[in-house]
């Protein structure tokens, strides 16, 4: 099983929502953080990357770098750097999870992407395996002609539409495109497009998940605002900073990002997950609403509701084998 696909080990510090009463809904929904634990060769790659984006921002100019037996020094070090990273295993662990209650109307959409692709006769007949396919140089009349002798078929129509293409073709190029067309009506014929459906690719999945937390105590409220800082960070990267310059002098530059941590999202039902299996997920989005339907506080100051929803989108398209192999669908002997 590819290491994306491998079950994390689980370390569970929970957040729960609602506190009271909860056993009277069995339904729940599960966002997990991923922390991926990292290899030595990988942290060696990101020191050796660092120190060289350290170097490159403190140089003012390539050339100031140094001899070029120094480049070649530089070149030769950077070289030797261990790249095994990908050759040994990332531990998965998890390192947080939000429990909540399962919000209605879960949608679930398989769609891939198809584009038209016009083949033209010559197009519609290669994919036909027969075959026959025109040179280069070859005109749509003598082409079609060809196609007479060697298939037959109805020779006066095949015929009035290779003269048709024929002379739209030479009117087209004098710039008499009014013509060609007039020429095509005259005759009553024009070439088929033969459009196709052609498989492009397929789309990554969007889910989207929206909660209306109302808190019933002040253990609550505080939990209600614990579960929304925590989503709001990580859907957040983190920094990768380099700091310049020495003592008082010294000043700090972003000079790029780390992927924010992926999910593990499951939806159960009294500990059993009961839906279509979700990949790992990057959460691409926090939407947070404060007292939607009206003006009330708490008399701590504490919001009444809280809306919240979640974009998440799953780090690779899918393919047949994820849906023959879901769990969902072959634990029971189903399929």
């Amino acid at each position: 099983m590819a290491e994306e696909e491998k079950q994390p080990e689980r370390v569970v510090k929970n957040l729960v929502y609602p506190l009271h009463n909860e056993d009277e809904y069995k339904s729940r929904i599960r966002f997990s953080l991923i922390k991926e634990g990292e290899t030595i060769a990988s942290r060696q790659i990101f020191d050796s990357v660092n120190k060289a984006s350290r170097d490159l921002v403190n140089t003012t100019t390539n050339q100031s770098r140094g001899s070029a037996e120094e480049q070649a020094a530089q070149k030769e070090e950077f070289e030797g750097t261990p790249r095994e990273s990908t050759a040994k295993e990332t531990k998965k662990v998890i390192e947080k999870t939000v429990s909540l209650y399962l919000p209605v109307a879960l949608t679930f959409r398989d769609n891939v992407q198809y584009e038209n692709m016009d083949l033209g006769a010559t197009g519609a007949l290669a994919a036909t395996g027969l075959g026959v396919v025109a040179s280069g140089k070859e005109t749509t009349k003598s082409f079609i002609n060809s196609l007479i002798s060697s298939f037959g078929g109805d020779n006066s129509k095949l015929a009035s539409l290779a003269a048709s293409e024929a002379v739209g073709k030479t009117a087209s190029a004098f710039g008499l495109e009014g013509a060609a067309s007039g020429r095509k009506i005259a005759a009553g014929v024009t070439i088929n497009p033969n459009t196709r459906a052609l498989f492009k690719g397929v789309n990554i999945r969007d889910f989207a998940f929206t909660f209306k937390m109302i808190a019933r105590s002040q253990e609550e409220a505080a939990q209600i605002k614990r579960i929304v800082h925590f989503f709001r960070t990580e859907v957040y990267p983190e920094s990768i900073p380099v700091t310049l310059g020495e003592g008082n002098a010294a000043a700090s530059v972003s000079v790029g990002y780390v992927f924010p941590k992926k999910f593990d999202i499951r939806v159960e039902y009294n500990g059993v997950q009961n839906t279509p299996e979700i990949k790992e997920c990057y959460l691409r989005d926090v939407n947070t609403v404060y007292n939607s339907s009206g003006m009330g506080m708490h008399s701590d100051g504490q919001f009444l509701e809280i809306d919240m929803t979640l974009n998440f989108q799953e780090t690779r398209a899918l393919t047949k084998e994820d849906i023959v192999n879901d769990p969902f669908y072959t634990r029971d002997g189903i399929v």
